[in-house]
């Protein structure tokens, strides 16, 4: 996208995020396969049935307010269904989906690049306007 605009390199930024990711110890997994599919989720609930990790984890950032990143290296669907409380925070459904799957969502932050889009600046730099 940068390309396609021309956006100079000086208009990248890096910020710390809070991110999550799966930490997966296999004794403690709870994840299991069936042969037939479906995604279902409501304000306070998430089912994810033989389905890859990354659908849910993606469901999960909705929820959680802040990306979840896929670290687990799982490959195949699993099953996944999890509630909590209306009003809950996002402390209660990651504790929730770590009830559920024995998967612990652990939180760090990292330095991520953001794009910052300053249009005005962009045109005066192309002598426009």
């Amino acid at each position: 996208m940068a390309r396609h605009f021309q956006i100079p390199d000086h208009f990248y930024q890096a910020r710390q995020v809070q991110f999550s990711f799966p930490a997966i110890e296999e004794e403690k997994s709870k994840l299991e396969s069936t042969a037939s599919s479906c995604t279902k989720s409501s304000g306070t609930e998430i089912n994810v049935v033989n389905g890859p990790v990354s659908t849910v984890l993606n469901m999960l950032e909705g929820k959680l307010g802040r990306p979840v990143i896929d670290e687990s290296n799982l490959k195949g669907s699993y099953d996944f269904a999890f509630k909590w409380e209306k009003g809950a925070t996002p402390e209660e459904i990651a504790r929730s989906f770590t009830e559920a799957t024995g998967v612990e969502l652990k939180p760090e932050k990292r330095k991520v690049l953001f794009s910052i889009v300053d249009l005005r600046t962009i045109l005066l730099s192309r002598n426009c306007c």
